[in-house]
């Protein structure tokens, strides 16, 4: 159950952004995913192994949280700007020429 409230906005989101290609997407959604969770215990392991503590896995998902957040303002900000640039101003971030 858990998994589909997280399934659910993607595919949506997805539909509106790209309507012919949802099939691809949610594949590369599932091989990112699936990477991620081949790769992300061997980094934790050798976190805990260099700093020593346990709470340095959280760090790290700290830190690529922070800036899959600010991509995801900069790539919202930038499409909003060209498919509808009267609600543009709107959006706390705006695109400085960009």
């Amino acid at each position: 159950m858990s998994g589909e409230l997280g399934k659910r906005p993607f595919i949506n989101i997805s539909r509106i952004i790209f309507p012919n290609d949802v099939g691809a997407v949610g594949g590369m959604v599932g091989v990112i995913g699936g990477l991620g969770g081949f790769v992300c215990p061997i980094i934790f392991g050798y976190l805990l192994e260099w700093t020593g503590l346990w709470t340095s896995c959280w760090m790290l998902m700290l830190v690529i949280s922070i800036i899959c957040y600010w991509w995801l303002q900069k790539v919202v900000a930038s499409i909003v700007s060209k498919k509808a640039p009267s609600i543009s101003e709107q959006f706390e971030i705006k695109q400085n020429g960009n």
